[in-house]
């Protein structure tokens, strides 16, 4: 039997992504151990407590997203402004509004130009 040896376990935040690799150990004769949890896929006990594990960090991440939607159709609601600045703005003082930012549109300005002149960088 083989086994593949890991620091730590951060393979995937899916049960069935997970389920289909422990799977494809065992067709294969692979232990996986995790050095960092002290588990190895070798025996029941450790595929159960692994399985579990991939079930909770399934959830967390499916409940992070959750929050981050309610929190950002929140926000939206109150009229507040969401997402990322574009390069070449920043937020205006009322802090709703994008203004031009004449440093970072300056670089724009540069890049537009050495990239009109359609030559190669010099290496």
């Amino acid at each position: 039997m083989y086994t593949v040896i890991v620091a730590e376990l951060r393979l995937t935040r899916s049960v069935k992504d997970l389920c289909g690799l422990l799977e494809l150990f065992e067709k294969r004769k692979v232990a996986l151990v995790s050095v960092a949890e002290s588990l190895d896929t070798g025996s029941a006990a450790g595929r159960l407590v692994i399985t579990i594990m991939a079930a909770v960090s399934q959830w967390e991440r499916e409940a992070i997203g959750e929050r981050t939607r309610d929190a950002l159709r929140h926000k939206r609601g109150k009229g507040e402004r969401v997402g990322n600045i574009p390069f070449g703005f920043r937020l205006s003082e009322d802090g709703q509004h994008l203004e031009p930012d004449p440093t970072e549109r300056a670089a724009l300005a540069e890049i537009q130009r050495l990239r009109s002149k359609e030559r190669p960088f010099a290496v």
